[in-house]
């Protein structure tokens, strides 16, 4: 909510500060879905670099249930739109 609020007053630092900070509390506590939510709004708020893009698409594939909920098709789509990195499959 704080990430909102800092991007509807044009505050891009604090945007990417705020989420920053949550994204590491989700990850330390093995939080998928909390995790793929901030990353989600990090790529949604335009705070999101080649790597956090990189991350949303692995999170959002480990993540197996819920695809039919609404939030789920929304970073389905972000992920389809921003063209985020696709995983590379290792040769052998």
């Amino acid at each position: 909510m704080r990430a909102r609020i800092a991007a509807g007053q044009g505050d891009p630092d604090r945007v990417r500060k705020v989420l920053s900070e949550a994204l590491t509390i989700a990850r330390r506590q093995s939080a998928s879905y909390e995790e793929l939510k901030c990353l989600y709004w990090m790529a949604k708020l335009k705070a999101a670099d080649r790597h956090t893009r990189s991350a949303l698409r692995q999170v959002f594939e480990q993540i197996r249930q819920g695809r039919e909920l609404a939030f789920m098709r929304n970073v389905k789509q972000e992920i389809e739109s921003s063209g985020a990195a696709k995983p590379r499959k290792s040769k052998g």
